[in-house]
């Protein structure tokens, strides 16, 4: 009925009508929603639960988790690659950065000529003459150590090793430990080498007449082991009885009897023919943390207490000194440029 005409009643045949038209109409939607699904070529799902019209609509199908023997066995070709790769750098530290160059030892050598002359201008345009005559390979191998295969020592090396360049007369640099006299770093040198008194004992003395000649055998023994360098005299002044390496401290506790033993060390090695380097520079006081600790000091305590014994070195004339591992001020020894460039 109409709204508001009671009693209204539509023509015969128009719900029959209606109704045929919606049928159609359905029929006509399921026709085209089945031609759909039929393009999509959904297949039934697999045991694995994947199948490929989970694609249908927006939902992504769910990943497919690896097996146990698959992870296996992408983990071991891992694991082979990883020390392939050891493997290989290894072998390059061991015939390029460890050991010696190709046909190093065939090489012929010839007399090094040094100037006949003290003036340091002359000594300096001779040396300057010969870094101009080097290869880069040459000049790369003097600042480059051999003998060590990451953090263990190689046979027949010395602790640190400079190789030489026989065309040009320049020799190896043979480095070795130092304050007890030759360190043994292999099994073959027990029994071999003299237990010298530690320079501690040797300061307790007071008598630079004994350092000198203990000094001068220590040297006479490394120039005969071949060594032409040794990595001493050790001389930070005490400020800590705990610190683990005041044995080998030639000062202990007082800078100007330091300094007097200091210089007689020096002289006594160096006329061996064997250079020294006196160490640690400087305020190497400690040994625990001692490769990040922080050692704060001002300039009159550096000059009056830790200064004097490196001073007497240098007056001495000795070969090199050696940075110490700790801090200075903030700033770590080995680039500190308060203590290198001043």
């Amino acid at each position: 009925r109409s709204r508001g005409q009671p009693g209204f009643a539509p023509p015969p045949g128009v719900f029959a009508s209606a109704m045929v038209d919606c049928v159609s109409n359905l029929e006509d939607r399921l026709a085209v929603d089945a031609a759909k699904i039929a393009s999509l070529d959904i297949e039934e799902s697999r045991p694995s639960g994947r199948a490929r019209g989970c694609r249908l609509g927006r939902q992504r199908c769910p990943k497919k988790r690896p097996s146990t023997w698959r992870l296996i066995w992408v983990s071991a070709v891992l694991v082979l690659l990883c020390h392939s790769s050891a493997v290989v750098c290894h072998l390059w530290w061991w015939t390029r950065g460890a050991g010696l160059p190709w046909f190093y030892c065939s090489q012929r050598a010839v007399p090094l000529e040094p100037p006949n002359t003290t003036a340091v201008d002359d000594i300096r345009r001779w040396a300057d003459g010969l870094v101009s005559r080097m290869t880069k390979a040459e000049k790369h191998s003097m600042v480059n150590g051999v003998g060590w295969l990451a953090w263990v020592q190689l046979p027949n090396y010395y602790v640190g090793n400079i190789i030489a360049i026989p065309r040009l007369g320049i020799p190896a640099i043979n480095m070795q430990d130092a304050m007890q006299g030759f360190r043994t770093t292999d099994q073959r040198m027990i029994g071999q080498v003299t237990s010298w008194p530690c320079a501690l004992a040797l300061a307790a003395t007071w008598d630079a007449g004994a350092v000198w000649e203990w000094a001068r055998a220590v040297g006479d023994e490394f120039r005969a082991k071949g060594a032409n360098v040794i990595l001493g005299p050790s001389v930070n002044v005490h400020r800590s009885a705990y610190n683990g390496r005041n044995f080998e401290y030639l000062s202990g506790e007082d800078p100007h009897l330091g300094a007097r033993l200091t210089k007689a060390y020096v002289e006594a090695v160096q006329r061996e023919g064997v250079m020294a380097v006196v160490k640690h520079f400087a305020f190497n006081e400690q040994e625990t943390a001692r490769m990040t600790e922080n050692s704060i000091v001002d300039e009159r305590t550096a000059w009056e207490l830790y200064y004097p014994p490196f001073e007497a070195a240098v007056e001495a004339g000795v070969g090199a000194f050696m940075c110490a591992y700790n801090r200075v001020n903030g700033t770590f020894a080995c680039q500190n440029p308060a203590l290198l460039q001043r």
